[in-house]
């Protein structure tokens, strides 16, 4: 059953919505067939144009299935906060695996079930829960969780279908004490308010952040050794590496960003009415102070704008460098929005590789051309580029122009 989610009705101020209006017109989001990568990939196994292992080891069909969303093993991060629907799995000694890429979201516990989050270009998250299929039962049975919403539509999503990443100070058997940081975190949030609950290895002894500590009522919180995060064999790899961690920070709320813009656009262009399908249509004249605050918000985001300093040069795994460079689009200079930085900074050229993906990809034509009017007037020397020194801002709008058509119009 649906969660009774609050329905009020619609505002003249648009830029004021804060409500849960994604199950209405236009969005519909229980109605409409999601297009994200985790809905087509078990719509091809339940017609058996792909077969995944199934036997008594769930770590077989995880590695396989990570494989075929195009999801690296090396992207694995691991949380002990009891801040997940399987919080009763969940403890400091059977932390729960996260993998990823741009657009799909992979969560794993031994002894527990198969989250597994898409990215649809119009409708946000897609929630699924799975138990790993075995002899007797070879095809997963995917379940669409209502319940995921009671967390992942709330307020630090803007109460649309997102993704959440939480810094809890902690006990040992994952029972959380309180916030330690910001809500969904993000390249701007403090390393110091970081990974409160999260197991993270690789980070330089300069950094100073939340993760690896065990904390009790009476007591401070205790720093453990990174030896005790995976007993050996539990999970597909040792290790919770702190380059994929930041790379999860500035994604989730990256995708959080788009989506709200996308919902609240589309709201405006359906109250607006006309004859075109919503996502073609012209941004109305009362919608226009919403576009001009969303396009704000995101070309600030798009271009890190607020990003925290690195404390420390960081390495990162070189398989996960070499997995997440796999995807790169690159200029005939063969500059990248995927090349690191990783000294005081995390990405060479700032502007976020997020511009590809899914939920940036569905956002409705004429606000996502409002976005690249915007990006390329930042670029250009306006304000909101100004962090950025002007041989940098030449390179991004150079890569841009050469990777993303949609940019150069």
């Amino acid at each position: 059953m649906r969660p009774l989610l609050p329905a009020l009705l619609f505002a003249t101020s648009l830029h004021a919505q804060t409500w849960n209006d994604f199950e209405t017109p236009p969005h519909n989001y229980w109605s409409v067939p999601p297009q994200d990568d985790v809905t087509r990939l078990h719509q091809r196994m339940d017609k058996k144009e792909i077969t995944l292992p199934a036997g008594s080891d769930p770590k077989v069909f995880l590695a396989a299935y990570l494989k075929a969303l195009h999801v690296p093993v090396s992207s694995q991060i691991m949380v002990f906060s009891k801040s997940s629907l399987q919080r009763t799995v969940v403890s400091g000694h059977n932390p729960r695996a996260l993998y990823f890429n741009e657009d799909t979201y992979v969560g794993w516990i031994p002894g527990g079930l198969i989250e597994v989050t898409g990215i649809d270009p119009v409708l946000g998250g897609i929630f699924y829960i799975f138990k790993a299929p075995d002899e007797r039962h070879p095809l997963p049975t995917l379940e669409r969780r209502d319940s995921c919403l009671g967390c992942h539509a709330g307020g630090p999503t803007s109460f649309l279908p997102g993704l959440m990443v939480r810094s809890l100070h902690t006990t040992e058997d994952g029972r959380s004490l309180g916030e330690a940081g910001p809500h969904n975190g993000g390249h701007h949030t403090p390393f110091e308010k970081r990974w409160g609950g999260w197991y993270v290895t690789g980070a330089p002894d300069g950094m100073q952040h939340l993760a690896n500590l065990y904390s009790t009522r009476e007591d401070e919180p205790v720093r453990i050794a990174a030896d005790r995060i995976l007993p050996a064999g539990t999970h597909l790899t040792p290790g919770s590496d702190v380059l994929p961690m930041m790379l999860h920070d500035h994604q989730c709320v990256a995708v959080n960003a788009f989506m709200e813009a996308n919902y609240r656009i589309r709201t405006a262009l359906h109250a607006a009415g006309g004859d075109k399908p919503v996502a073609e249509r012209a941004i109305p004249e009362n919608a226009k102070e919403t576009a001009e605050t969303q396009t704000e918000k995101l070309v600030r985001f798009l271009l890190f704008a607020d990003e925290a300093r690195l404390p420390a040069p960081v390495t990162g795994s070189g398989a996960f460098r070499t997995n997440f460079a796999s995807g790169r689009k690159a200029d005939k200079q063969g500059r990248s929005l995927k090349d690191f930085q990783l000294q005081d900074r995390l990405m060479r050229y700032r502007c976020s590789y997020m511009i590809y993906s899914a939920a940036f990809r569905g956002l409705p034509a004429a606000f996502q051309k409002q976005v690249f009017t915007a990006l390329r007037e930042a670029l250009q020397g306006g304000k909101a580029g100004s962090h950025l020194p002007a041989e940098e801002r030449q390179a991004i709008h150079e890569i841009l122009s050469a990777t993303l058509t949609a940019y150069q119009s």
